[in-house]
């Protein structure tokens, strides 16, 4: 039952604490698996939008305003996966009574906004004018971002992460 303490698995009388939204396992190897689809999204998350701030700092050809648009994108992204990593982190050191909820929330934001994102983009990209590589490429990291976004919104309606 939500909120109830969880023994320990010592079997010693303890307990870990009420638990409110996601059930957590003893071990931490077990937590990290528990959030891996999570711990995934939020780092891939981070490698793209890093590597696109980069890629806008270096490239000549865009004016300002490009620049600003698209760094200002970036940072959103980066933000939220750090964000959603943080919680995830927590989590998994121990602090699941604090962070379960905003951790599902976050993880499922950043899962339906990233999809979404890369959804609209590689529709917009694949139609105008880059080369194959390009396209290609964008095309990936786009199925990758969908796929985490897709094992993050299930990893969020599993029994391991609904009220007990």
């Amino acid at each position: 039952m939500a909120g109830e303490p969880v023994p320990s698995a010592a079997g010693d009388g303890t307990t870990l604490g009420a638990v409110t939204s996601i059930l957590v396992p003893v071990s931490r190897k077990d937590r990290v698996l528990a959030v891996g689809p999570v711990l995934g999204l939020a780092g891939w998350t981070l490698f793209t939008w890093v590597n696109r701030i980069r890629n806008v700092a270096a490239d000549s050809t865009l004016g300002a305003g490009s620049k600003a648009w698209s760094t200002s994108i970036a940072v959103l992204f980066v933000a939220a996966g750090l964000a959603v990593g943080a919680l995830a982190v927590a989590w998994v050191a121990g602090d699941a009574n604090r962070v379960s909820a905003r951790l599902r929330r976050a993880a499922l934001a950043l899962a339906v906004f990233g999809a979404g994102w890369w959804a609209v983009r590689v529709v917009q990209i694949a139609t105008h004018d880059h080369s194959i590589g390009f396209k290609v490429v964008h095309a990936v990291l786009g199925l990758i971002t969908i796929a985490l976004g897709a094992a993050v919104v299930r990893w969020s309606t599993s029994s391991a992460t609904r009220s007990a």
